[in-house]
Parts: structure tokens; C-alpha cells; sequence
């Protein structure tokens, strides 16, 4: 019975009966197994490895357990546990390519990209069907820089399973990454598929939007994604305005009071409150392909947020710093280290300004700190609209500054989000922006070594003009 429950996702059933049993027999390592892939899948690392591991000194023999905690220990960061678990796996029950395939995953969480990509070769051909080992594998090349190669791979990964959705998105931006945007485009609205984006899908019983004539219709368009994407996607609604349409614009509660002074739209509500009366529908990131727009017509013009622009007496040149974004882990990479970022400080004639709000701060050297008084974008637009110079990582304030205008310059990881495309030092999307890009993946000295540099240049011409 708990097997079936538990098949069929229905855990808290399954939790129940399993539970039942273990009151009845403490040591029943199957019941105690599966107790324990339930805290896995409700995110308790602590009590799945637990019970897994207790499972396995119950029943050693069971191979298809220490595949399961390969998974379970994976999952709790504990990844050369995992590595053995898996390779316990093998030996019990011989080659797997489902095994290989989290062999994979592990390596390539440990930055081992090579051998992660090793493992899912090998997964591939114990089991060519495996879609799940080819997107692995394409996400494993991409992240070496190999962006033909890993669409080749998204490609079969979407053959063997149609519905693929997060491999039909990976194989969206990498398209665009490559400027090829109509088809890139088309295949972005693919998105819709993945489970994180459910709460943000369209408005039941309400039509999307295709671009046509709006002639006074209201439509609302919904920040579906992250804060930065918002303010990227904020230059077209000016055009759907254009068409006719009165814009009302849903999004999160930091960016309401920025959207307000954003050209082309008629009213904002942030994201959890109740929705106005509309007529259509679109989402923010799907403006782009509704407005037809391609490489050669990107909608560059900046600004398109209007801020007034304060007074600048003499003295140093003002230089603001974001060196981290998210926290979330997937987002590590494009994060600079603090003691990295310090080496700026060496940089003579320079007045550094903090732009970090979201992370706990340390900040990596002497700087101006504004940040514990802004409360939403609309005050950071103040804290920007003072400085020379704007030195960001790819997050919400990068976009931002380049929104506005400003002289912003782009700490990228080797491989960065699609639209910072591939191998450029500006973006048509923000003409003031310079990107600096890392040679190797991992290594930002020698981009902070750029930086400084050119950081010099700019204080030395600074102090020669006598501004």
C-alpha cells in the first residue's frame, strides 16, 4: 500500500504507512529506506541521509540503495560520499547508466567538468534512451565554452523526449547566446513547461497577447522571471504601447516604484496582489518574439528609465561596486570574491560606493555605504545617478545601470547568460556598457586585472580634466 501511494506521489499517504511499519518493526530497512527518499524529496537532507544510511546497515546487499543515496547524500552536498555510494552501486549490481549518469551530476556540482562529462558518456552508452544524460551532457560541454556542441545535445535530448522541457529551454538560450533569436525565440516559450515557472504561467481564460492592434485594450504584462529580467524587458513597453494598448505591468514589489517612471506604462501592481481588470495578456520575456524583434533590431536606446540626474561637483571619481547577486548556489560562479575585488582599492583617485544589498555585506575595503537606506530599485536609481561609473556583476543592478545610461562596466563568468551573447566587450542592449569576460572559467584575476587597469585610466583622465 505505501508503495503505491508513494508511486503515485502521494507522500504524505505513503509517509503514514511506512511510519506504521516501523512502529510495528524499527528495523524494516525497505520501509526506513523510502521514509527516508520522502525527506529527500521534501528538501530534509539531515533526516534522508539518516534514514538511508540506516537502511543500508540494515541491508547492505540492496545495490539499488546506495544508487538511491548516491542521490540522497548528492542532494546534501556531501558529494565524494555520494561518489562512493554510487560506485558501492556498481559493484553490487553491476554497470548503470542511470548510476553514471549521477556519478555526472556530482562531478560536474565538484567543478570536475571533464570527468563529469566522462560519466555521462558513459551513462549515454549503457543507455542511449537516457534523455536526462544527454541534457547533462550538453549543459557539461556548454559550460566549456562548446555552444554548437551542447545544442547538438539538447537536440537528441529533446527527440527522445518532446516534452523536455527544461532541454528544449537550454536549447532556447542557446540559440539566442548565438544570436540566432527567431528560432531561440519561438523555442523560449518553451519555459512554460518547467515546474518553477507554474505560479507565473498566463492568466486562465484571459487571451495572450500577438502582437496585434491593441486599440485601447488594457494588457497586462507580467515580470514572470527575475528582477534583472524585468528591468531588461521594461525597453518594449513603450512599443506595446505603441500599438494601442494600455499597459499595466505585474511585478515584484522592489521594482513598483522604478516601473512607474518606465516610458509606455499606464499603471504597475506588484507581484501577489489582485490584478486589475485587464483584456490580454503577455509576459515580459516573451515581448521580445510577440514584437518580432531580431539581432538587427534589438531596442537599444537608453535610457528608458527616467531619473533626474543630480548635480556632480569636482572631486574623485565616484565608482560604484556590486560584486555579488543571488544567493542562490546556482549563481555562485558569477560572483567575484571580496578579497579579489579589493585589489580595485589600489586604484588612486577613486571614490568607491557599495551597491551590495541582497548578501550579508563584508565590504572588501573602504568604501561609501548607502545601501542600509535603500529600500527598492526606485532608491537605488539615486544612489546610481550620482556616480561616474557603475563596475556590476550580471545581476538586477548591471541592468539597471544600463537602463539608465550610465557608464556601466560587466564582470562576466566565462559563461554568462544569453544575453551577454558570446565573446563581445559591449551589449546592444545597453550602448553606455562595457563587458569584461573571463579567459578561463573560474579565473577572475586576470579580469579584475583589466579592470584596474582601465579603472586607472579612467581616474588619471579624471584628475587631467580638473572636472
Amino acid at each position: 500500500m505505501a508503495t503505491a501511494h508513494h508511486r503515485a506521489g502521494r507522500l504524505r499517504e505513503a509517509e503514514g504507512i511506512y511510519r506504521q511499519i516501523l512502529a510495528a518493526q524499527p528495523n524494516h530497512a525497505e520501509a526506513m529506506h523510502h521514509l527516508g527518499l520522502i525527506a529527500h524529496a521534501a528538501g530534509a537532507s539531515d533526516a534522508a541521509v539518516g534514514l538511508v544510511g540506516r537502511s543500508i546497515e540494515l541491508a547492505p546487499g540492496a545495490g539499488y540503495f546506495y544508487r538511491n543515496f548516491g542521490e540522497v547524500l548528492r542532494g546534501a552536498g556531501q558529494h565524494e560520499k555520494a561518489l562512493e555510494a554510487y560506485r558501492n552501486s556498481i559493484q553490487l549490481t553491476g554497470e548503470d547508466g542511470s548510476v553514471r549518469q549521477g556519478m555526472g551530476r556530482c562531478l560536474e556540482e565538484m567543478d570536475r567538468i571533464e570527468q563529469a562529462i566522462g560519466e555521462y558518456k558513459r551513462a549515454i552508452e549503457l543507455r542511449p534512451e537516457l534523455a536526462m544524460a544527454h541534457f547533462n551532457l550538453g549543459v557539461a560541454v556548454e559550460k566549456l565554452g562548446r555552444f554548437r556542441e551542447s545544442l547538438g545535445h539538447f537536440e537528441k535530448a529533446i527527440a527522445l523526449r518532446p516534452d523536455y522541457s527544461l532541454a528544449r529551454m537550454a536549447r532556447a538560450t542557446g540559440l539566442l547566446r548565438l544570436g540566432e533569436f527567431a528560432e531561440g525565440l519561438r523555442e523560449y516559450e518553451a519555459r512554460w513547461g518547467l515546474e518553477w515557472m507554474k505560479d507565473r504561467r498566463p492568466v486562465a481564460g484571459k487571451a495572450v497577447w500577438d502582437g496585434a492592434e491593441l486599440g485601447g485594450k488594457t494588457i497586462l504584462v507580467r515580470g514572470e522571471q527575475g528582477m534583472g529580467d524585468v528591468i531588461h524587458a521594461a525597453r518594449y513597453l513603450k512599443l506595446v504601447a505603441e500599438r494601442g494598448g494600455r499597459v499595466i505591468a505585474e511585478v515584484h514589489g522592489p521594482l513598483v516604484r522604478l516601473m512607474q517612471r518606465v516610458e509606455g506604462v499606464n499603471g504597475v501592481v506588484a507581484i501577489g496582489q489582485e490584478l486589475p481588470e485587464f483584456d490580454v495578456q503577455a509576459a515580459m520575456m516573451s515581448l521580445q518574439g510577440i514584437l518580432g524583434m531580431s539581432m538587427e533590431t534589438i531596442e537599444g536606446e537608453v535610457p528608458y528609465v527616467a531619473v533626474d540626474q543630480p548635480a556632480r561637483e569636482e572631486g574623485k571619481l565616484r565608482v560604484g561596486l556590486c560584486w555579488s547577486g543571488s544567493t542562490n548556489p546556482l549563481a555562485r560562479h558569477r560572483a567575484v570574491p571580496g578579497e579579489m575585488m579589493r585589489k580595485l582599492g589600489d586604484v588612486s583617485g577613486i571614490e568607491f560606493w557599495s551597491l551590495q544589498k541582497e548578501r550579508a555585506r563584508e565590504l572588501p575595503m573602504a568604501m561609501i555605504d548607502p545601501m542600509g537606506e535603500v529600500k527598492d530599485f526606485a532608491d537605488t536609481t539615486h544612489v546610481i545617478a550620482k556616480l561616474d561609473l557603475v563596475i556590476s556583476v550580471d545581476t538586477a543592478v548591471a541592468h539597471l545601470a544600463g537602463a539608465m545610461g550610465k557608464k556601466t562596466w560587466v564582470l562576466l563568468p566565462s559563461v554568462a547568460d544569453w544575453r551577454w551573447f558570446v565573446d563581445r566587450e559591449d551589449s546592444p542592449w545597453y550602448p553606455t556598457t562595457r563587458v569584461y569576460r573571463q579567459k578561463a572559467r573560474g579565473e577572475w584575476r586576470a579580469v579584475i586585472e583589466r579592470v584596474a587597469a582601465d579603472l586607472a585610466k579612467e581616474s588619471y583622465g579624471q584628475s587631467d580634466s580638473g572636472r
